[in-house]
């Protein structure tokens, strides 16, 4: 029996692609390499889920932004929302514009899906890794390197990126797509906590603030966030830190970067030191070790002035002005990031430019499919990544619908 469409992994991409495939007409076969469907979904949003973002948009996204645009151009996030509702996921929405289902928990989203697509008609199998795909005579082969084969007309690499290995994360998608000869951008870690050698940040280790973050090479900005900070005895994580890093992942793997943390990032510059001089003329004769109080938190405003080089108790209205510039640009080096397997996504993976951006068909081989994160793109927190898993299996699905109900059609002419 030869299948309509075999899909390579039972994560978003692969699920959604297989739903629609299988609404639309044709047979699906998910051959899943884990022991269960949708991991990264179950761990997504801490547990909760957050499966899209009614501000989605091209701009969250880095890397293959154009490919990504097309993605989300008939499916943006009231259309996922309104999808997942017509399954049963009743959803709530957050701060931001972030969609989470309303039972609070990732099951809630992962199990209406998987029911929606085998009463469409998908078979999903599991430990099944497919090691090896051919294609001869316009079918395709996939080998299972324990003597199992499947024949189809149309393989869709849903297999997901190498980040989260404790979830399924790994290689194997690349090596499928290399082995059709297609070109990949070397996967780093994204949404992932960074690394900074400047030990004064390890004395706040467990402090928030809010901040803007800026990162840079040679004079040159290179991407740039906001957000929740948060330190740690290694570096930065939080929000802010995460979207900075889908940003700057694959500039890191060449190198440390510089790094500019704004401490109040709500107010212009030019507002800010008049704030600030205003500040230091009101409390001209107390100490500066107590000029911050109820400004900045007491360890961060203690390393501000260190770095600055300013005596504790000498009265602030003749040093404040050596912390201003400091508060909205505090400079330090950024060294790396977390590994791999602590990443939430990862950047890089197939080049754009050789998949059709309406259908996610390779442009190398007819009847291959690269959907998720394979490929290029890589969105920032908050939902935009599992929002494109579904567009982008959306679109393939749809594709692979369309061809299997042409040759329905001419079967019966």
């Amino acid at each position: 029996m030869i299948t309509d469409v075999l899909v390579a992994g039972a994560g978003a991409s692969g699920l959604f692609c297989a739903l629609h495939a299988a609404r639309g007409g044709a047979s699906v076969i998910v051959r899943e390499a884990g022991p269960a469907a949708g991991r990264k979904i179950l761990a997504s949003g801490n547990g909760r889920c957050n499966l899209t973002n009614l501000n989605v948009s091209a701009e969250h996204y880095h890397g293959g932004r154009e490919l990504a645009r097309a993605a989300l151009a008939n499916f943006g996030g009231k259309n996922a929302r309104d999808f997942f509702e017509t399954l049963g996921v009743m959803t709530v929405e957050e701060d931001g514009g972030r969609i989470f289902p309303r039972a609070g928990r990732s099951g809630a989203v992962l199990t209406p899906l998987l029911c929606a697509a085998t009463e469409a008609g998908a078979r999903i199998e599991l430990n099944g890794k497919i090691t090896a795909i051919r294609r001869e005579g316009g079918i395709y082969k996939a080998f299972d390197g324990a003597g199992g084969r499947i024949e189809a007309r149309n393989v869709v690499l849903a297999c997901g990126s190498a980040a989260a290995s404790g979830l399924g994360g790994g290689m194997s998608g690349y090596s499928l797509a290399e082995s059709f000869g297609h070109a990949i951008i070397p996967p780093s870690p994204a949404l992932v906590p960074l690394r900074s050698g400047e030990k004064g940040l390890r004395r706040l280790a467990g402090i928030r603030v809010h901040a803007a973050l800026c990162a840079k090479r040679d004079g040159r900005t290179l991407c740039s966030a906001a957000g929740e900070t948060l330190f740690t005895d290694y570096g930065l994580s939080g929000p802010a830190a995460l979207n900075l890093s889908a940003g700057c992942a694959a500039e890191l793997q060449s190198g440390p970067l510089g790094c500019e943390m704004n401490l109040f990032p709500d107010m212009e510059q030019r507002k800010f030191m008049d704030f600030f001089s205003a500040r230091a003329k009101m409390f001209a004769s107390r100490p500066m070790k107590h000029f911050f109080a109820g400004m900045l938190h007491e360890t961060v405003a203690n390393l501000i002035m260190d770095i600055a080089g300013i005596d504790r108790n000498s009265p602030a209205g003749e040093h404040a002005g050596k912390a201003a510039a400091l508060c909205q640009r505090w400079e330090f080096t950024l060294s790396g990031t977390r590994p791999m397997s602590e990443a939430m996504a990862a950047a890089g993976g197939v080049k754009s430019s050789e998949i059709n951006p309406d259908t996610m068909e390779s442009r190398l081989a007819r009847g291959l499919f690269i959907t998720g994160e394979l490929l290029e793109p890589v969105g920032e927190s908050g939902g935009c990544n599992l929002h494109l898993a579904w567009a982008t299996g959306r679109l393939a699905g749809l594709a692979c619908a369309s061809g299997a109900r042409a040759r329905q059609q001419n079967g019966r002419q």
